[in-house]
């Protein structure tokens, strides 16, 4: 990394490639067909082989750790929900411990310093390395939620460059789920978010770079932000679900689509 870890962040998202080109399908099919061209606009077949569901776990001080550690033992042992959902939908499943033994500062103090923001953002890249053909991301941990909040809040008021409030006021969760949304964006990976604090990642990318986002959809409640939405199944739960929900109907969508070999 350089002395200013951030810009090497800031050069990789400036040379993400674009989408591919459009490709019409039967009207008729309403948002499923929707679902499909997003698809096919980043991956070039509507064909999803080898989705992802990556979990990334941090903590922030004044919480306790306990009930996500023990979710992340479920559902690395394979015992939770939402392990038999990704199971049943043939989606790989991922969890990561960001250093939750050692939970970050509260503000005003950073939460992060820039050199470790940025290798943060350099380890939630590393889920690419499993060649996932679409990524679900989900942020956890104690007071993440808050974090997150504090995030979105700073870069709807304009307060400084997003990716400095996103090392400031942000989470290991939030700033590995960023790595892990830039890494797509360069091998051109369609990636679902659920939860805020993924949410609070892919803001801080947006308002950074408008089109650092084009491949991400998000599974949460309707109406809470301006990344493209999938349809809303009213479960209310961060744990996954909502986005398997998701996926889905995306594989749906794309097996629909997808003409006989």
């Amino acid at each position: 990394m350089t002395d200013a870890p951030l810009d090497d962040i800031r050069a990789l998202m400036a040379d993400a490639p674009p989408s591919a080109p459009a490709r019409p399908f039967e009207p008729d099919l309403g948002q499923l067909a929707d679902l499909a061209r997003w698809v096919v606009a980043w991956r070039g077949e509507p064909i999803l082989r080898r989705p992802i569901l990556a979990f990334y776990a941090g903590a922030h001080a004044g919480g306790d750790v306990g009930e996500t550690r023990a979710f992340m033992e479920q559902v690395a042992a394979g015992d939770a929900q939402v392990s038999r959902a990704a199971a049943h939908l043939g989606a790989g499943l991922d969890v990561y411990d960001l250093a939750l033994d050692r939970p970050l500062p509260l503000a005003p103090a950073p939460a992060m310093s820039e050199r470790e923001c940025a290798a943060t953002m350099a380890f939630g890249m590393e889920v690419l390395a499993k060649q996932p053909d679409l990524l679900v991301l989900v942020g956890l941990g104690p007071g993440a939620d808050t974090s997150a909040k504090a995030v979105i809040a700073a870069i709807e008021a304009g307060a400084a460059d997003p990716l400095e409030i996103l090392q400031t006021l942000g989470g290991r969760e939030s700033a590995a789920v960023a790595g892990a949304i830039i890494a797509a964006r360069t091998q051109r990976i369609p990636v679902l978010l659920e939860g805020l604090p993924a949410l609070a990642a892919a803001t801080a990318l947006r308002a950074h770079d408008v089109g650092a986002t084009d491949h991400v959809r998000w599974a949460g409640p309707a109406g809470i932000t301006t990344l493209g939405e999938l349809p809303d199944l009213g479960v209310t739960r961060q744990d996954g679900t909502a986005a398997l929900a998701a996926l889905c109907l995306i594989k749906l969508a794309c097996a629909i689509v997808e003409p006989a070999r």
